[in-house]
């Protein structure tokens, strides 16, 4: 995950959720599900968090393992939310459509960014494949602090199996 700001950036830390698998040789990948950014933002600061949260399917199908370990990340992720008392930012791939209830661990000070969308339908994932690209798994949230102004998703035109999340967002304190 990366996060690129022409403000400065103030703090840089990934959120350690479920720990690495034995053996794993890329023991951050499986343990570091979200980077936490928080930028210099006018005269304020706020907290972005970049997020991929593991899929509930490992190889063979659903996996207690996988959900397990996405359900320890989203745990993480809602902790530091929980205490961080800037104003933030959420948004990535939650491997998650709105029916799963693994959403309701994202915090209550979180607000859906989704009605600054235009689409009655906000269908995100898989745009290669009619089925799969009826779901919508990628979010965005963001704290009452922060206005959204703008949100749409952008097809990636081949170029990955998800939309990306464009969004205009101003501090309004």
């Amino acid at each position: 995950m990366v996060t690129l700001s022409r403000f400065p950036i103030l703090l840089e830390r990934g959120i350690e959720g479920a720990p690495a698998p034995a053996g794993s040789g890329w023991p951050d990948f499986h343990a570091v599900k979200t980077l936490r950014t928080d930028l210099r933002v006018g005269s304020g600061t706020v907290s972005f968090y970049n997020s991929h949260i593991n899929s509930p399917v490992a190889q063979g199908g659903l996996s207690r393992d996988q959900h397990e370990a996405r359900d320890a990340n989203l745990r993480a992720l809602a902790a530091d939310i929980r205490a961080n008392p800037l104003p933030a930012f959420l948004a990535g791939d939650f491997n998650a459509s709105p029916a799963m209830g693994i959403l309701r661990l994202v915090p209550q000070r979180m607000v859906d960014a989704s009605p600054a969308l235009r689409s009655l339908y906000p269908a995100t994932w898989d745009e290669r494949r009619p089925l799969l690209s009826l779901w919508r798994i990628d979010w965005a949230y963001t704290t009452p602090e922060l206005a959204v102004h703008e949100y749409r998703l952008v097809r990636s035109n081949g170029l990955s199996d998800h939309s990306g999340q464009r969004l205009v967002v101003s501090l309004s304190r």
